[in-house]
């Protein structure tokens, strides 16, 4: 049978990087419009929008983490489909 235990560790971790990244995206810019919030309201720093370049970076985190996920998901899917479909091949080699 075929050794697909890479393929499967490839699955799991573009599953993983989907979630991580739809977390960490949601977290990142949730944290950093509360801090630019917060020292815009105490006055001690003035943080116009056009300096606000943390809305760019933020949004930028959760698609990355989505395509390295997805390029993963799929690299396996077809990995783990090619290795069943060759499968057959080596059981008649045996026989």
């Amino acid at each position: 049978m075929a050794d697909i235990k890479s393929e499967i560790l490839m699955l799991v971790t573009g599953i993983i990087l989907l979630i991580v990244g739809a977390v960490a995206g949601t977290v990142a810019v949730a944290t950093s419009k509360y801090v630019i919030n917060a020292l815009n309201s105490t006055g001690s720093v003035t943080i116009t929008s056009s300096e606000n370049f943390v809305s760019t970076v933020t949004n930028i985190v959760g698609p990355t983490f989505t395509v390295v996920g997805v390029a993963l998901i799929v690299s396996a899917v077809v990995f783990i489909i090619r290795k069943l479909l060759e499968a057959p091949k080596e059981i008649e080699s045996y026989t």
